[in-house]
This record gives C-alpha cells, sequence and structure tokens, in this order.
C-alpha cells in the first residue's frame, strides 16, 4: 500500500458494516479480506480450501478491532460450477440474514497456463471462473437490494480485444481452429467483466 493509501485509510471505519470477499483464502482476495478486518467489518471469505479459510478466518479475527462484535464466516463453494455459485449464494443469504451485505469482492481467478480445460459441467475452465461464477455471484446478490452497497471485480486485464469473437465465448471455435491460448481468452475475460460492469451499474 502507499503512503498515500495508508494515509488515506487511516481512520476508515467499517464497524457494522459486512464484506464478502470471494478467493479469499490466498493472495490478493485475503489481503482484501485483511483490511476489511482492520477497518471492523465483519467479513464472509468464499473458497475451497476448508484449512486455509480457516487459517484466513484466525488472522482476521486478530486483526479486527471490533473482534467481538464483528462476525467471521468461511463459506465453502466451488465458483468454477454453476451449482457451486448457487450454493455460495445460499449460504451468504443464510448467513447474513435481512440486513443483507454492505460489499462484495471478487477475486476468484485461475493462474493461465495456455491450456484448454473444462469443467465437470463442459464450460472452459477460466471463461467459468473469471467471468462466469462473478457474474452469477453478483448478480444472484443483487437481487431484491441485497448488496447495500458496491461490488468489485478483479480480474486479469486483457491486452486488446481483436481476438475475441463475441458469439463465442466459451471459445470453443478459437480451440477447433488452434487459435485459443491465454492473450486471447485474456482479451475475453476483460471485455466480458468491463461489459458486465456497465450492465450492473446502469441497473
Amino acid at each position: 500500500m502507499t503512503a498515500l493509501a495508508r494515509n488515506a485509510n487511516k481512520g476508515l471505519s467499517l464497524i457494522g458494516k459486512t464484506a464478502v470477499c470471494s478467493g479469499a483464502t490466498q493472495g490478493i482476495g485475503q489481503g482484501v479480506a485483511k483490511r476489511f478486518s482492520e477497518a471492523g467489518a465483519s467479513v464472509y471469505i468464499i473458497g475451497r480450501n476448508e484449512q486455509r479459510g480457516s487459517q484466513v478466518l484466525d488472522d482476521l479475527r486478530k486483526a479486527s478491532p471490533d473482534a467481538s462484535r464483528a462476525d467471521f464466516q468461511f463459506i465453502k463453494a466451488d465458483l468454477s460450477l454453476t451449482t457451486g455459485i448457487k450454493d455460495a449464494c445460499k449460504q451468504v443469504l443464510q448467513k447474513a440474514g435481512s440486513n443483507g451485505i454492505n460489499y462484495l469482492v471478487q477475486t476468484q481467478g485461475m493462474t493461465p497456463n495456455g491450456r484448454w480445460e473444462e469443467t465437470s459441467e463442459g464450460i472452459e475452465s477460466r471463461f467459468a471462473i473469471q467471468c462466469l461464477s462473478k457474474f452469477g455471484l453478483a448478480a444472484s446478490l443483487l437481487e431484491n437490494g441485497f448488496i447495500k452497497d458496491s461490488v468489485l471485480f478483479v480480474a486479469a486485464p486483457g491486452t486488446s480485444t481483436k481476438d475475441f469473437d463475441g458469439t463465442d465465448p466459451g471459445m470453443k471455435k478459437a480451440k477447433a481452429n488452434n487459435k485459443y491460448g491465454f492473450f486471447s481468452s485474456a482479451a475475453r475475460d476483460s471485455v466480458v467483466i468491463d461489459s458486465m460492469t456497465e450492465e450492473f451499474a446502469a441497473a
């Protein structure tokens, strides 16, 4: 964190607020969750690894200035699957109840390797995690005003849109023509996420 950002955040208090952070058992997501905790917020983290999730929750409680009143929860879900997205939403709704949540920060992703891989539901893995899960989670939780303040997507950026075919988001045609790769999929992801951001902001 830069000195400017540190000073701007110094007096920030989010006591009484609730944040949901996906992909928060490691990396950027874990750092985001900790910053919410340091500001006094309740934090729900979504991930696949229960052991890592438990360790992160311990760190969040230690970092919180109001740990006795804040609520820290781990939600186990595989966001690469539509069934996992639905299950995560159901758990968030149950845990937060009628109060809803204030912030949804989505950092789930996958290390790009240039290989074609599919989920058990037959969806290209990178698209399922980088785009579909982010849209599905946000859209479901935004229904009926369940998210009170804001939604933030964190994703690997694309470098251009020239290789992206909007009629083939799953890139099956690109794969068939041996044109699938990290740069083309990153371009697709950035276009899709930009479009999602514009649509959610307009809704």
